[in-house]
């Protein structure tokens, strides 16, 4: 379950089963995570709906974890339960029945969170805090009468993406910024909220749990043990730093060789162009924890290049989208750029990243994302007409980036422009050769509008 909702879902019963109980006069360490955010915590009061904002804090983010809660910093109310639920009616995100995630509230203001659901039973599991001063896993019906409603939070899709991996390293890196963390080698295995000890290897180990990898292994999450973990997770090891993209896992030693020395550096990757163009995540020391973001624009190799070890890339659900003109070629971003308004064309099937892309859910339509470069396929200027241009661009969430996806009945599909309906998107001329565009044209059901996904 790639999604970091299942890393709140962990950490409540995390917190249930290790009996949290609050300190004198309602002092909780909740409050005090959501104040270090810069938020109102509400310190020495009742904290069940603090408990389940500094959950969200954790997973997604101070950004995220907003958003969810349909709140601003400037208007945060996620102390009080029944303004939080004002927020969730204002946006119609309430209803009568519990989904995992949602939040639960109770009619004596109160808020749980549903952690489990069991249909045939018409139960579900509740995470609450400030349950007779401590944090529990209850029970309830689904009509049960002391619930008030359900706001829903809108968590998407579990299918993994590099913007999840980065989105979970970035909410590490708020975590040991806001929390006081130290850089220091710890054997803890994620939450590591208590010791409060973190290096370059537990930034990777902490964003693997918020994505739901919780099978940790024996010896912990250091460099040594990087590859082993891993791979048996199904990530793919890249040896060839060339080929290294965004939220992609890069490991150095500075002897060149593959047993750890304390001078062994891992990182991950927010961009990467060339070894003198770098972003990347880095906890590497507590000045770095402090500063709370990224180094950009850095060499990727502190040793330099002879040091690089091996990259390691998680197991996306990626299409490699073949034409039915002739399925040896595919969509493709030329040259593999990662560029606004770079050109989509065809060309024949390389293996490159530039010819994988990952169909992201949005509703009943889909968005097209490049692998590589992280943009989404997108009509030029978001006009309807016929061979208007397609070209990657930023993900925006407007219509020139979402298709609907049709199956056909030779098991094809056809892409239509959530634009207009009546136009797909078109490989120029029905031929299939390097460099020839891809574009908009009206449905008219041709092999040159059908796609096969790889």
């Amino acid at each position: 379950m790639p999604n970091a909702k299942s890393f709140i879902i962990y950490m409540a019963k995390y917190y249930a089963k290790t009996g949290y109980t609050e300190g004198k006069n309602n002092w909780n360490q909740f409050s005090d995570i959501v104040n270090r955010y810069g938020l109102k915590g509400y310190q020495n009061a009742a904290w069940c709906a603090t408990y389940q904002f500094a959950l969200e804090l954790m997973a997604f983010g101070k950004a995220e974890a907003l958003r969810h809660w349909n709140m601003t910093a400037r208007d945060y109310c996620g102390m009080s339960v029944f303004d939080t639920e004002k927020r969730f009616i204002s946006a119609r995100k309430t209803s009568t029945t519990p989904q995992i995630g949602a939040l639960v509230i109770f009619k004596r203001s109160h808020m749980g969170r549903v952690i489990s659901l069991n249909k045939s039973k018409k139960t579900f599991e509740c995470a609450e805090g400030n349950s007779s001063d401590k944090c529990v896993v209850k029970t309830y019906s689904w009509t049960d009468a002391s619930i008030k409603s359900f706001c829903i939070i809108d968590y998407g899709h579990d299918l993994l993406t590099p913007e999840k991996i980065l989105g979970a390293l970035n909410a590490v890196y708020e975590m040991a910024h806001n929390l006081g963390w130290v850089y220091s080698d710890s054997q803890t295995i994620p939450p590591c909220v208590i010791d409060k000890r973190v290096a370059c290897d537990r930034l990777e180990a902490l964003a693997c749990f918020i994505l739901g990898y919780t099978d940790q292994q024996a010896g912990g999450f250091v460099t040594s043990n990087m590859e082993r973990i891993l791979t048996s997770w199904g990530w793919k090891v890249i040896k060839d730093q060339s080929k290294l993209i965004r939220s992609d896992f890069a490991l150095f030693y500075k002897d060149g060789q593959s047993t750890a020395t304390w001078e062994a550096h891992a990182f991950a990757l927010t961009y990467y162009k060339s070894a003198s163009n770098v972003g990347k995540f880095d906890l590497g020391s507590d000045d770095r924890i402090k500063a709370a973001q990224p180094y950009r624009n850095v060499p990727i190799d502190q040793w330099e290049n002879r040091h690089f070890y091996a990259g390691f890339r998680a197991p996306f659900d990626s299409h490699v989208i073949e034409s039915a003109v002739n399925r040896a070629y595919c969509i493709d971003v030329k040259g593999a750029s990662e560029s606004n308004r770079a050109n989509v064309q065809c060309y024949k099937k390389n293996g490159t990243t530039a010819q994988d892309f990952i169909l992201e859910p949005v509703g009943s339509y889909y968005t097209i994302t490049n692998v590589k470069s992280g943009m989404v396929l997108d009509v030029s200027g978001a006009k309807v007409e016929n061979k208007r241009n397609v070209w990657q661009y930023t993900k925006n969430g407007t219509k020139a980036q979402l298709w609907k996806m049709l199956k056909n009945s030779d098991g094809s599909v056809t892409f239509e422009s959530a634009l207009n309906e009546g136009y797909a998107l078109d490989l120029s001329g029905a031929i299939a050769r390097n460099g020839r565009n891809i574009y908009l044209y009206k449905k008219n059901g041709t092999a040159a509008q059908k796609w096969f996904l790889n």
